[in-house]
């Protein structure tokens, strides 16, 4: 057992995945532990600074509020299809806020999540 904070409790063990990467797996024990530690989700109601997170190993994306139209249309993004899925991160309190679609003439846009 591993000690997170205060009594509650995680177990971890090591895994290697078919292509050879070494994964560590953390079970909580304590379902308080683990609703704080899912994720923050949020509507997205005007246009704010974002980050956007899409290929774990490539680094976040800022996106500008003035960047973002009010019906979510992304202007001059330079995103290409490999960004379709990313999570759209608030900066201001770290909420997935939406995901972003990029269509095939590489138009993007944040879709926002109903949490």
């Amino acid at each position: 057992m591993l000690e997170t904070n205060g009594s509650a409790r995680a177990t971890t063990s090591l895994i290697t995945t078919p292509a050879g990467a070494d994964v560590v797996r953390v079970a909580l024990t304590d379902l308080a532990v683990a609703a704080e530690a899912a994720p923050k989700l949020r509507a997205w109601t005007a246009p704010e600074d974002c980050l956007l997170v899409g290929d774990p190993s490539a680094a976040l994306r800022p996106l500008a509020a003035h960047a973002l139209g009010n019906d979510g249309a992304i202007a001059d993004s330079g995103l290409d299809r490999s960004w379709h899925g990313a999570a759209v991160i608030a900066r201001v309190d770290g909420a997935l806020i939406g995901l972003i679609a990029v269509d095939t003439k590489g138009h993007a846009r944040l879709l926002p999540i109903a949490p």
